[in-house]
């Protein structure tokens, strides 16, 4: 009785000292500030997972619309569920899911694709305090609906795949919580396409043009560097590089008796430094004209490091005539190209050297162009403008009235002073800008007046600002994929024989 009376006591003395009086109610409603602050915790955290569960469906409905184009059998039914279902692990990969409840409604002129999932997830916040705690599970149910117009007919179509296979794809979705690389996945996406292709009587795949810096061609069982530009100077033994050996320093007077340097091989200078020194000072002392002499130093200083990067760009990127070449995109036979025998080019970043990947066409095309290429590998820096001319070429080579449809993929920008690891003063050197030269030029356009449809896949990026591909491809042909579902369904919509796609439209 007397603990009691000394507690009372101490509450009073507490309630009429004023510090007192303002502690106490806030001691009281501590811990419901407590629970407010987790219960909002907890909302702001379902709202995360509402919208993620949400762009989900909205994806998969779309899907669905590029895999039925009528009302599925059991088969399909499966086969629908489990692509709703990855598309919810794709956004939500810690979640469970319940089985998707999917119905298609077929109309006389539509298709109508209605889909809905429930994601279960244990509260987070709730059970961190004894006020909040609950073991409770928290469930949220999300659906989405597309529809799709029925085509009464559908066009031959001549299909050409332009494909970044540069050494970037072998890394993973930047937003994507797998780690399988990209090529991985455009592997496994190509291997499906192709099955649903075969089975497919209005498209045909005529040609795979995969590209870095270069791409690489074969002609009479003899490999190329190829690049579909039209040089300044057409050189019929493709020496574009091997030209600058040694010995061509004869050419220049006073450096005619440069003796048993004069033999070095090609690609070899830079192997004995005392070599470089002798011939650096005989061009000092010897040259007296300043024209012929910085000629002459530009030249050696080809030869000696004729396989460093910065070099072949600079050769291939001076040797381009980009007004001939603009023009030779509508000619209705292929132009006289760059093409340098593979074995001169001295550094892997280009034209995919020491890979078995190569351009495939009519001259080289077995049963199936998407079967041999899924085993192709990737290496090497990055040209888009060298695949897309490719392609524009193999389209040159059909003589029918078919649709022409490009589809152009790429992980990322061309090379550039950035991921070249070179200073700011390389920004504007004119081999970072040769598919920004082109464009500029009216590239996307002289191929669009061949009747060619241009797509373009952006693979987990976010392309240049200086180079809009919306405007180059028309703005319904841009898609950007930020993981394996969305590249796969963007792949499949570009594809559909017919012009239709699916879209999405307000849920029930």
């Amino acid at each position: 009785m007397l603990e009691k009376n000394i507690t009372f006591i101490n509450i009073q003395r507490l309630i009429k000292n004023e510090s007192g009086a303002i502690l106490l109610p806030f001691i009281i409603l501590l811990p419901f500030f407590i629970g407010l602050i987790f219960v909002s915790f907890e909302i702001s955290l379902f709202i995360q997972k509402k919208a993620k569960l949400s762009d989900a469906i909205e994806q998969a409905a779309l899907a669905l619309t590029v895999e039925n184009n009528d009302n599925p059998d059991a088969i399909q039914e499966q086969k629908n569920n489990a692509l709703v279902s990855s598309y919810a692990r794709a956004y939500l990969p810690l979640e469970e899911f319940s089985t998707p409840r999917i119905v298609i409604d077929k109309s006389t002129n539509h298709l109508q694709y209605n889909v809905a999932i429930t994601m279960n997830y244990p509260a987070l916040f709730l059970n961190k305090t004894a006020l909040t705690s609950t073991n409770s599970n928290i469930n949220i149910t999300d659906s989405g609906a597309a529809k799709k117009y029925i085509s009464n007919h559908s066009e031959p179509t001549d299909v050409v795949f332009v494909a970044d296979y540069s050494g970037s794809m072998n890394e993973s979705f930047e937003h994507s919580e797998k780690t399988e690389s990209k090529i991985e996945s455009l592997r496994k996406i190509l291997k499906k396409l192709n099955d649903k292709i075969d089975n497919n009587d209005v498209i045909n795949v005529i040609g795979f043009a995969p590209f870095s810096w270069g791409s690489k061609k074969i002609i009479k069982n003899e490999m190329f560097c190829h690049y579909p530009f039209v040089p300044k100077k057409y050189r019929s033994k493709g020496n574009y590089l091997s030209r600058y050996t040694a010995s061509g320093l004869k050419k220049f007077n006073g450096l005619e008796q440069l003796g048993d340097i004069l033999n070095t091989e090609y690609g070899k200078l830079n192997q004995d430094t005392d070599k470089v020194t002798f011939v650096k000072d005989k061009i000092e002392r010897i040259m007296i004209d300043d024209k012929n002499k910085s000629k002459a130093v530009s030249f050696f200083r080809y030869a000696t490091f004729i396989d460093y990067a910065v070099i072949i760009w600079t050769i291939i990127a001076d040797n381009i005539d980009y007004e001939q070449t603009i023009d030779s995109i509508s000619h209705k036979t292929e132009e006289r190209n760059i093409n340098i025998p593979i074995s001169d080019v001295l550094n892997n970043e280009f034209c995919l050297k020491n890979l078995d990947t190569h351009i495939i066409e009519k001259s080289n095309m077995t049963d199936s162009v998407l079967s041999n290429v899924v085993n192709f590998d990737v290496g090497g820096a990055t040209l888009i403008s060298s695949g897309i001319l490719v392609g524009n070429n193999i389209f040159k080579e059909t003589n029918n009235n078919h649709k022409k449809l490009m589809i152009i993929l790429s992980d990322g920008d061309d090379s550039n002073h950035i991921n070249a690891n070179l200073p700011e003063d390389y920004k504007d050197k004119n081999y970072f800008n040769i598919t920004k030269t082109l464009i500029e030029k009216g590239m996307c356009e002289k191929i669009k007046k061949n009747n060619i449809r241009m797509v373009f896949i952006g693979i987990g990026y976010v392309p240049r600002e200086d180079i809009d591909w919306k405007k180059c491809v028309g703005e319904n042909n841009f898609y950007l994929a930020q993981n394996a579902h969305e590249l796969e369904q963007d792949l499949e919509q570009a594809l559909l024989a017919n012009d239709e796609v699916g879209r999405n439209i307000p849920k029930n």
